[in-house]
C-alpha cells in the first residue's frame, strides 16, 4: 500500500509539473509514435549512405536492425489508428486502459521506454474518466 502512495504522489508530481491532462498526453504519445521511427528511418539512410551498401546487406548483417525496422513500421501503423480513433479512446476508459495497457507493456517489450513513461501516464490519467 505504501508502495501504491508512494508512486501516485510521484506520478502526481511529475504530471502537475508538466501540466499534462489526458488529451495532451495522448497528443504526445502519437507525436513520439510518429517522430521515433521517422527519426530511426533517416539512421538507417545514414548509415546506408555511410556504408555504401544496400538495404538488403545492411539488415542480413545486423538482425536486430531488421527487427527494430519493422517495430518501427509498426509503431507508424499504431499512431496512425490511435491518431483516427482518438475520440473513441477519450469517450470511453475501459477501451483506453485496456489499449494502453497492452502497448505499455509491447512497448516495453521491445525497448521503447519513452513510449512506456508516456503510456503510463496516459494510463495514470485515465483515472480522472468517468467509466
Amino acid at each position: 500500500m505504501v508502495a501504491k502512495n508512494g508512486l501516485s504522489r510521484f506520478f502526481n508530481k511529475v504530471i502537475t509539473g508538466l501540466h499534462y491532462d489526458l488529451k495532451k498526453a495522448l497528443n504526445i504519445y502519437i507525436t513520439v509514435l510518429m517522430i521515433v521511427p521517422i527519426a530511426y528511418f533517416a539512421y538507417i539512410a545514414l548509415a546506408l549512405t555511410m556504408n555504401s551498401t544496400g538495404l538488403e546487406v545492411y539488415f542480413k548483417k545486423s538482425p536486430i536492425t531488421t527487427v527494430m525496422f519493422i517495430v518501427s513500421l509498426m509503431d507508424l501503423i499504431v499512431a496512425y489508428v490511435l491518431a483516427f480513433r482518438k475520440k473513441v479512446l477519450l469517450s470511453n476508459r475501459l477501451t483506453l486502459v485496456v489499449i494502453f495497457g497492452i502497448l505499455t507493456i509491447i512497448q516495453l517489450l521491445v525497448g521503447n521506454m519513452i513510449s512506456v513513461i508516456l503510456g503510463l501516464i496516459v494510463l495514470y490519467l485515465s483515472k480522472s474518466m468517468r467509466a
